[in-house]
């Protein structure tokens, strides 16, 4: 029976004379409000889940429409943006030796430039944080290196790595050699030699001359490498190419990690993704404590998302965090898509 029942048993009893009293004792007055008290406590608590769930569903909503304003901006600017490191709602970046690259690695979300909420539900910024590499003038433009996505200007970077076939227009990263087509060889001309003998008496004639040899067969490779690739016409995004490595999975997290890429685990520590150019959080219901300080939030993984280094955590119950990111794929299927890269 729960509370409002209860109340309303007391008083019809009382309306019925069941109970020789002509008034309420203090007890039932007393036990009248408990009643209510816990009926109404009980009410609003159970709203308040309510509420907290109706966000939750809310922040998981959007953050699908945060991952397609990321797409949008890397096919309309062939780059993605760096983090926003003063508030302002743009990206952060500073010009090294002509090269531009991020201020920092991590810092919030630049909504102003991607057209996105600038809080989640809770009121609290958007964490963003990008391949730590964007950072560095060496990497940030070197097709090579996944950090490239992030390149704005500049002149490309000649990595050791790199190879180059101009007859298919293709770039590599790791040497060309293999995969350049051969193309034939000269052909040399064929000799031509009639001989005439005029024998006297019974002797035949002489033999005609040997022809000449055919030109040798060709293994002329066009691959190109260092220095004898052109690359002073490219000065503009994307930098990425489809040989941007890695190609496929990256040992993320791991000290194979060269790319420096993000990688996100499950709750038990097992690894979900690679090789994520970037990762965005919202540190969900308690994000207001994360923000002020890292270590106190809630759980471990939580604070997994927050500490600055290349791994990410899923996150569960009324505090979970909520993600957002973009593989290195991911990011060339946008490029793909719009023919900035073939």
């Amino acid at each position: 029976m729960d509370e409002m029942a209860m109340i309303l048993k007391v008083f019809r009893a009382r309306k019925h004379g069941l109970s020789y009293s002509k008034g309420f004792s203090l007890i039932e007055v007393a036990l009248a409000l408990l009643l209510l008290g816990v009926f109404f406590i009980g009410t609003m608590v159970s709203q308040g889940e309510l509420r907290a769930v109706d966000k939750r569903k809310q922040q998981a909503a959007i953050m699908p429409v945060i991952h397609q304003a990321m797409v949008t901006y890397l096919k309309v600017n062939h780059h993605l943006p760096c983090p926003d490191t003063d508030g302002d709602g743009r990206e952060n970046r500073k010009i090294s030796s002509g090269v531009s690259v991020c201020r920092k690695r991590s810092g919030t979300l630049p909504y102003l430039e991607l057209s996105t909420p600038e809080k989640d539900v809770w009121g609290n910024a958007y964490y963003y944080q990008v391949n730590a590499r964007a950072e560095n003038k060496k990497y940030v433009n070197d097709m090579c290196q996944t950090a490239s996505v992030f390149g704005q200007q500049g002149g490309m970077t000649v990595s050791n790595d790199l190879g180059y076939c101009p007859s298919v227009h293709i770039y590599y990263c790791n040497g060309c050699e293999s995969v350049c087509p051969v193309l034939p060889g000269g052909t040399g001309s064929t000799g031509n030699g009639n001989g005439n003998g005029n024998g006297n008496g019974n002797g035949n004639g002489g033999n005609g001359g040997n022809g000449g040899n055919g030109g040798n067969g060709g293994n002329n490779s066009v691959c190109q490498t260092g220095n004898q690739i052109d690359l002073s016409a490219i000065s503009t995004p994307p930098y990425m190419q489809l040989g941007t490595p890695p190609v496929g999975v990256d040992k993320a997290g791991d000290v194979t990690n060269s790319h420096k890429n993000l990688w996100l685990k499950d709750l038990s520590g097992n690894e979900v993704d690679n090789a994520l150019v970037y990762v965005t959080v919202t540190f969900g219901a308690d994000g207001a404590i994360t923000w002020n300080k890292c270590q106190d939030a809630a759980s471990t993984n939580q604070r997994e998302n927050c500490d600055g280094d290349e791994l990410f955590s899923e996150t569960q119950g009324d505090n979970q965090d909520f993600l957002d990111s973009m593989t290195v794929l991911q990011a060339k299927q946008a490029l793909i898509d719009i023919g900035a890269i073939k």
